[in-house]
């Protein structure tokens, strides 16, 4: 091979992975009618849009609804979904609660007591919970439920 040369097998595998690429990228932008997929681990855009209302309008209540969004992200939002809609029978909604009917539950899941028929699960999750975690998440979920947006 020639010094200063570049093998024309290295310029052909390069095309090639460019060209696969493109083709694989454009494909997914028309299925996609040209909008970009959001992802499903992190909230709404009209999610984070009506915590930031919240932190504006008391910014106690915003602070704690942050926090709790964290919270729900780890912990919560893989069994009821990004939007708290839940995914039927097994991961009932969240959407249709208050910031104290949640820490109410919550709190009756963490002391061990039965709740329905979903205690098993949830009691593991809400035992690890502190009572500030607990304000956090009721404060979040109350305004997940009240996001009006398409999920």
């Amino acid at each position: 091979m020639a010094t200063g040369r570049i093998p024309y097998a290295l310029i052909s595998g390069l095309v090639l992975v460019i060209g696969v690429s493109y083709g694989v990228s454009r494909g997914l932008y028309i299925l996609s009618d040209g909008k970009i997929a959001e992802d499903p681990s992190q909230p709404t855009p009209a999610t984070y849009a009506a915590v930031d209302r919240l932190m504006e309008y008391d910014p106690v209540r915003g602070a704690r609804a942050q926090a709790g969004l964290e919270i729900y992200r780890h912990r919560c939002r893989l069994c009821h979904h990004r939007s708290g809609r839940g995914g039927g029978k097994f991961t009932p909604s969240l959407q249709h609660h208050t910031a104290e009917s949640v820490v109410a539950i919550l709190n009756i899941y963490r002391d061990g007591q039965k709740f329905g028929p979903m205690t098993d699960l949830m009691a593991p999750w809400a035992r690890d919970l502190s009572q500030q975690e607990i304000l956090s998440l009721g404060e979040y979920i109350e305004v997940l439920a009240s996001v009006k947006a398409l999920r």
